[in-house]
């Protein structure tokens, strides 16, 4: 078995899409200019070993997407964070897989159902772990759905036949020198992977930097590596007003070169942008990124994104299931794969370890770092006070850049040609055909509005009396069904169009 690569230039960089018939030698692969390939491999991404090994199927810090043939089988890799996926579909005697879902409905001529409203939800689920997240999106072809995979590595055999496998475990972390020494080779390693000389492409660092806790620790990481450059957003989402999140100031403090940007930026944009965003089907909300496309390519791109929850010394959801907080950092893969950039979440290294992560968090070495307050993360606030910034820097109330898509307030946040555009193509949308559920959803959501609301009167009374409780929800429903669920149906609609592959054995 071998890889027979094609590859196209106008399609996005770092995209890639197999074709594999029932019983054949050869894997089709249609790719874009910076995949790495061969006949044994093709992949985009970087990992914690020699590149001349191409072990990234044993790797537990895979940050990327590819595949392997080995022993006459096919082993496809997601990366080992939960932001990016794989998606496979089985039809008739042909298998198609992709980093790119887009893509793999443009290649496989399947369409998505119109009909069907709740993709959103289905792909949003990743937020609740890798137990309970849905591992299929429905077709327009009845009894067909897309397979997706997170965090795993897929066998398929020459029979079709699919087996997955979990990441490779990571050593226990016992102390905070442990754990910090873990993620700093790992950041070394990485690197080192990024520079052979047998590479295409080679890859530069670039880090995010704000005045909250996260992406400041992961810069002094990328730091270790010589990284020169940050990227920050002047302002920052916080409850109704946008406030200050600017990180130059803790940028040279770290050694940095920080450039800032504009979160609403992507309005001045007459491209309808937010399409390759909502076409992850996670509500679009990086679409605040967009401003930096013109930084990104060819680069290690390092965030903070789960560091909310893996750092987060109250939370009480401690899991190998890498439950998430929210589902930012999930809409950024088509805009990734175009630009042709590496996403570093440095959080998630490691990240099925944190019951080990959390005992840290909580134990007594960390106390010095430990301010008992509602936006308490005493691992990266060590990391930042130790390398020499101030306490009072950084830290101090949690805010978030990315653009939240409520259904009543599209128009205000998408550019006036793409909700005109939007506009029209929602008036072609069939009414949905699953009414029951529907109806199951809405009442599922209103449960759920008070769920929220009976806890924060449970939590504010306990207070007054002098303590301090935290209330899970039962329900969790908390998308309110409107235009927002449609927004994923445009969104692909218009990105399939630029993996539309012609001329080439009858393939669209």
């Amino acid at each position: 078995m071998e890889f027979c690569n094609k590859k196209l230039e106008h399609l996005p960089r770092l995209s890639w899409c197999i074709c594999y018939k029932k019983g054949s030698q050869l894997v089709d692969v249609y790719h874009g200019s910076d995949i790495e390939v061969s006949e044994k491999f093709i992949f985009e991404g970087i990992w914690d070993d020699d590149f001349k090994k191409m072990n990234f199927d044993k790797s537990s810090i895979f940050m990327g997407t590819g595949c392997l043939i080995k022993n006459n089988k096919l082993i496809l890799c997601t990366p080992c964070h939960t932001l990016a996926k794989i998606f496979v579909v089985r039809y008739e005697n042909e298998l198609f897989a992709s980093n790119s879902l887009p893509f793999l409905l443009a290649l496989s001529n399947i369409e998505i159902d119109k009909k069907y409203i709740f993709y959103c939800n289905d792909l949003r689920s990743i937020m609740v772990g890798l137990k309970k997240c849905s591992t299929s999106i429905p077709t327009l072809i009845k009894n067909k759905s897309i397979n997706i995979y997170y965090f795993c590595n897929i066998t398929i055999n020459n029979n079709l036949s699919i087996t997955k496998t979990e990441k490779p475990i990571i050593a226990t972390f016992n102390n905070f020198t442990e754990y910090k020494m873990f993620i700093e080779n790992s950041v070394i390693k990485i690197y080192n992977n990024s520079q052979d000389n047998e590479r295409k492409i080679k890859y530069e660092p670039l880090t995010t930097i704000s005045t909250g806790y996260d992406s400041p620790a992961c810069s002094i990481f990328a730091k270790k590596i010589g990284c020169k450059e940050g990227v920050t957003f002047k302002t920052s989402r916080r409850y109704i007003n946008d406030s200050n999140d600017s990180g130059i100031e803790i940028g040279k403090k770290i050694g940095l070169n920080v450039y800032q940007y504009d979160r609403k930026q992507y309005l001045k944009s007459h491209t309808m942008p937010e399409a390759e965003f909502f076409a992850c089907g996670t509500l679009g909300e990086d679409v605040a990124m967009l401003p930096l496309e013109n930084i990104l390519k060819n680069r290690i791109f390092f965030t903070g994104f789960h560091g909310d929850k893996i750092w987060n010394k109250q939370n009480n959801k401690a899991s190998k299931f890498i439950k998430r907080g929210d589902c930012s950092g999930c809409s950024m893969e088509e805009f990734r794969l175009r630009v042709g950039f590496i996403h570093v979440p440095i959080p998630f290294f490691g990240c099925a370890n944190h019951y080990d992560i959390h005992k840290i968090s909580n134990s007594e070495e960390m106390k010095p770092w430990t301010l008992n307050t509602d936006y308490d993360r005493p691992i990266p606030r060590r990391i930042i006070e130790e390398y020499g910034i101030d306490r009072e820097d950084f830290g101090i109330e949690k805010k978030a850049i990315t653009i939240v898509f409520m259904p009543d307030k599209l128009k205000n946040n998408m550019t006036k040609e793409s909700y005109v555009d939007f506009t029209k193509y929602k008036e072609t949308i069939p009414k949905n055909s699953k009414p029951l559920k529907v109806l199951k959803y809405k009442f599922l959501y209103n449960l759920s509005i008070l769920n929220t609301k009976w806890n924060s009167i449970i939590t504010k009374l306990f207070r007054k009396i002098g303590f301090k409780i935290h209330l899970n929800r039962i329900f969790n429903t908390t998308l309110k069904i409107g235009d927002t669920f449609y927004t994923f149906h445009w969104g692909i609609e218009k990105i399939k169009k630029r993996y539309e592959i012609k001329n080439d054995g009858g393939k669209p």
